[in-house]
């Protein structure tokens, strides 16, 4: 699908920063003070190819790859 889901469990949405990259290290855009624990980003503007999600929630940093084909 065209659409990406980022599932922050039981994290408090207030606290959780997500930014979305390029394989070239560019910020596509970034998104502060969820207010749902499941985010949402269409990505049917975005090329084919390889991105990554820099999730942060307090001290705690995970990069996860998604790749859309």
């Amino acid at each position: 699908t065209n659409i990406a889901k980022i599932d922050i469990g039981n994290l408090d949405p207030s606290e959780v920063s997500i930014e979305f990259f390029s394989t070239y290290g560019q910020r596509i855009t970034s998104i502060q003070n969820l207010q749902q624990y499941i985010y949402k980003l269409s990505m049917s503007d975005f090329s084919k190819g390889i991105y990554f999600f820099k999730i942060q929630y307090r001290n705690e940093l995970i990069v996860k790859k998604v790749v859309k084909i």
